[in-house]
């Protein structure tokens, strides 16, 4: 039961963000005040919700790319997906690997160099991507490894165990990481740090732990995003996605702007405080109120994430030039529903990971004869914005 508990509780507490923001005003950078003025609002509402789940409604263009079923390409898991123009990056964390793939699918190279030596990485924290070279964050080593994508190591750099990075992002000058909140009991509590290309930080960010959340283990999902060099980020407990540009500095670009029947705060949970881990996220569950967001996804033309309501997904689309929100509950995607999670963009495409029960689906939609155990697939889609 304790096993079943601690799984519970991991599984669902991924952030707590939308469901706990929007009665925080004062959610500002600590380094000197943003302006928050005439910022879009990306507006989560029953009236949002469309009446299909089909999300086709609002693409310009989807297609399927097979990923190469050599033996030196094989993947266990799909950990985190960076697409280039002419390349696809995944990160293997179970195979402690970097898979390269040209941008039909067609396996090039893998990386691979598990250890303590120099340049050597003991695990694979987090991967980004920028000015030709792939960083890798080793938590277990305390380092930031830079590689070509020939597997060639360029340097490697000392991490401040501060930065407690679980995740980044990173520009050609800047580092952006997120800070679990739990490992740093001691800490100020900021949970998203702006360090220097020499991990010297710059500046720390977003909001207080609220007292009722001090000792729970709180974990993001992907709340960071990169394009075209600039750095966004959903800091816990804010309701602004705020951008780092190459100059280091802080802005907010858009607002989460939720209905008050999306408010979790509001909940009598907040105020219990002798609840545990495991009934507090059940509560929270049964509320309806909005408790995750996850895949936060910035494109030149549309900012896409998730969040769930009673453990039921809603893919919010939102369209930068229309100022307009879409989302799809239980979002799927084509003619045959097939059920994805989005996990990159580039630009204005976006990559979709079907689920692994989706390959008949799969087969169907695209006149394909893939077998369930090829490597997995993935779709490439763009939006149509007079479709919003």
């Amino acid at each position: 039961m304790s096993n079943m508990r601690f799984l519970i509780r991991r599984t669902l507490f991924f952030l707590l963000l939308l469901g706990v923001i929007y009665s925080l005003p004062n959610c500002k950078a600590i380094n000197g005040p943003v302006s928050e003025e005439n910022i879009p609002s990306i507006v989560l509402s029953n009236e949002m919700v469309q009446s299909t789940s089909v999300v086709d409604e609002v693409l310009e263009h989807i297609s399927l790319i097979k990923l190469d079923t050599k033996p030196d390409a094989l993947i266990q898991e799909i950990s985190k997906l960076i697409p280039l123009k002419d390349y696809i990056i995944i990160i293997d964390k179970k195979t402690f690997r970097i898979l390269v793939f040209d941008k039909n699918g067609q396996f090039i190279r893998s990386i691979e160099h598990r250890g303590r030596g120099p340049g050597e990485y003991l695990e694979l924290t987090d991967v980004s991507w920028s000015d030709g070279l792939l960083y890798i964050l080793d938590v277990g080593n305390r380092k930031v490894h830079q590689y070509t994508l020939n597997d060639q190591h360029v340097s490697s750099l000392d991490l401040s165990l501060d930065f407690g990075g679980y995740m980044f992002e990173m520009n050609q000058e800047e580092y952006l990481f997120y800070r679990r909140n739990e490992l740093f009991p001691t800490a100020t509590g900021y949970n998203l740090i702006v360090a220097n290309n020499q991990l010297n930080k710059i500046l720390d960010f977003g909001s207080k732990i609220p007292e009722i959340l001090e000792n729970k283990a709180l974990v993001a999902s992907q709340i960071m995003s990169k394009n075209r060099s600039i750095l966004y980020a959903v800091p816990p407990f804010d309701s602004l996605i705020y951008q780092v540009d190459s100059s280091g500095h802080l802005l907010p670009t858009y607002r989460i702007d939720a209905s008050p029947e999306y408010l979790a705060l509001n909940l009598p949970i907040w105020k219990n405080t002798h609840l545990d881990d495991y009934d507090f996220n059940n509560e929270l569950m049964k509320s309806g109120a909005i408790w995750s967001i996850s895949n936060l996804l910035v494109g030149n033309n549309h900012v896409v994430f998730t969040y769930f309501q009673k453990g039921t997904p809603n893919l919010c689309v939102y369209s930068i030039d229309k100022q307009r929100t879409k989302i799809f509950t239980t979002p799927q995607l084509s003619s045959e529903s097939i059920f994805s999670s989005f996990i990159g963009v580039n630009e204005t495409d976006y990559y979709c990971l079907p689920q692994a029960d989706q390959i008949d689906k799969l087969n169907k939609a695209f006149n394909e004869n893939i077998n369930i155990n090829d490597n997995p697939v993935l779709l490439k889609i763009s939006f149509n914005d007079e479709k919003f």
